[in-house]
């Protein structure tokens, strides 16, 4: 699989405030694509991406895939008012909260992160063209605008990159935003 070491792209200093969430949107998805990729360029194996710190049962691989739900979920099913995507459409969320951690674990990692990447494209390109004020039926009932749905995508990122740098750390010893 190859996946290059991304250039970390500052969010924006002086800009309005789309321009600005977008930034460290991207920002904090540079750094977790990064994270996959040891300093020499390749790909960390399947072996490290399936690693855990005990006792939680967390690996970089089910971060992907939650990652990649999560980005489906907000675009497709809250913002654009769609149907479930097809790849999460079999899982059952009521009798596992967790699915999508689960269902990672035996799937190709190459199809993992492509689709993480892809869908991070489509929500991007959405986000950019909406009219934050827009209101939509979050999932708890309660209305929000698609300004909110942009923040929370930031908070869910930064909080998993979290997890990603510990996770990183045990895998090789590799520590922050970039490799060395």
């Amino acid at each position: 699989m190859s996946l290059e070491m991304m250039t970390l792209e500052e969010p924006p200093l002086l800009s309005d405030e789309k321009q600005t969430i977008l930034g460290f949107l991207a920002y904090q998805q540079q750094v977790f694509f990064n994270k996959l990729v040891r300093a020499d360029g390749s790909v960390l194996s399947d072996r490290d991406l399936n690693c855990r710190v005990k006792p939680s049962s967390l690996t970089l691989k089910s971060l992907i895939a939650h990652l990649w739900w999560v980005e489906d979920y907000w675009r497709e099913e809250r913002v654009q008012g769609r149907d479930k995507m097809p790849q999460w459409s079999h899982l059952d969320f009521t009798q596992d909260a967790d699915a999508e951690f689960h269902w990672a674990l035996e799937q190709d990692t190459e199809s993992l992160v492509t689709g993480l990447l892809e869908s991070c494209k489509k929500t991007h390109e959405l986000l950019s063209t909406r009219n934050w004020d827009d209101k939509i039926l979050a999932a708890e009932g309660e209305i929000v605008n698609i300004r909110w749905v942009a923040v929370h995508l930031v908070e869910e990122w930064a909080r998993h990159l979290g997890h990603a740098d510990f996770l990183r750390e045990a895998i090789d010893g590799s520590v922050g935003d970039e490799r060395q």
